[in-house]
């Protein structure tokens, strides 16, 4: 306090990060160290709690990103290959360890050919098993009978993703829609390899119009979770017959370093929008239906909420995100 004016007056040092118990060069190493470790190895090697080192990610990610200063790619990987003809180059997206691996043992037998493989480094679930895996890469695209209803017979709703995240939140989706509404008949297909969705006269490995719509049924809307910008997928389907069925969700450049599941939030890809959505299409194809489909939409809109409300005062996503496993067998 000064003696003179009787105010509290605060010194401050450039040294030390925001949080006044920590130094920016150990911020800096924090973060760092994230790149390269998940944030639960990062706070059990340091003796940190999981907060804290999301925390201190995020400082380290925003002076990056301060320095990089605009961050927008011109083009990312996928938009950046899929200009060119259909034959040169190869786009795989494993939703899982078992399907990468047998992707890349596919990319190493090929020659003459550009292959883009999406994969994070985040322990994600293991969907199918080694066998599974196998023939899931063999046809690049599959439906999921044990994760939909009916067993996938007869869809009056249909859950399709790309990516190892946003497969992620499409089986959330389904799950929560399988919890909420086990009547309605919804199926899943998850696509490893992108250009199956294109026609083959224009991609070699695009599936024949009778496969196609085996997968994609005409009449039956489509939701699909894709990791990347839309336009990517929009030119696949371009050409398929009645591509109006498909509503598309990908990176529309929202969020910021808040948390994993606030950027599926922002760009309209988390489970919670999967089942608003679903729910809206639902309620137009039966209106029978209509009464439970607006009781899921207002659940979830208020969940919507309620996270952005959790993440701003906790940091980091509820446990029923951050903790939740498929259980239904």
């Amino acid at each position: 306090m000064c003696r003179r004016c009787g105010k509290v007056k605060q010194e401050k040092f450039p040294f030390l990060a925001n949080n006044p118990f920590y130094t920016k060069r150990f911020a800096f190493y924090v973060g760092k160290r994230c790149t390269t470790s998940t944030v639960k190895d990062v706070a059990q090697e340091l003796h940190l709690d999981r907060k804290t080192v999301n925390v201190l990610e995020k400082q380290y990610m925003r002076e990056k990103l301060r320095r990089a200063g605009n961050p927008r790619p011109k083009a990312i990987g996928i938009d950046e290959i899929s200009i060119r003809k259909g034959h040169t180059y190869r786009i795989y997206l494993p939703p899982d360890a078992n399907c990468l691996i047998h992707t890349i043992e596919a990319c190493l037998t090929v020659t003459d050919m550009i292959n883009v493989v999406i994969a994070g480094k985040q322990p994600m679930p293991q969907w199918l098993s080694r066998d599974e895996a196998r023939e899931h890469c063999r046809v690049g695209a599959s439906i999921w009978r044990w994760a939909s209803t009916n067993d996938g017979e007869d869809p009056e709703l249909l859950l399709a993703c790309a990516g190892d995240n946003l497969t992620l939140e499409t089986m959330a989706a389904a799950a929560i829609l399988r919890q909420e509404a086990p009547e309605w008949r919804v199926r899943v297909v998850n696509v490893t390899d992108l250009l199956v969705l294109g026609i083959p006269q224009k991609y070699p490995q695009g599936l024949d119009a009778d496969r196609f719509e085996r997968l994609f049924p005409v009449g039956c809307p489509t939701i699909f979770n894709f990791h990347g910008y839309t336009a990517a997928i929009k030119q696949l389907f371009w050409e398929r017959r009645e591509n109006s069925r498909f509503d598309l969700n990908g990176y529309r450049e929202e969020g910021t370093t808040t948390t994993p599941f606030d950027m599926h939030i922002h760009n309209r890809t988390s489970r919670y929008h999967l089942v608003i959505q679903g729910a809206q299409k639902i309620a137009a194809g039966n209106p029978k239906a209509a009464a439970k489909a607006e009781e899921l939409i207002v659940k979830y809109e208020k969940k919507i909420a309620d996270h952005g409300s959790f993440i701003r005062r906790e940091g980091v996503d509820p446990p029923e995100i951050a903790d939740w496993r498929w259980s239904h067998g």
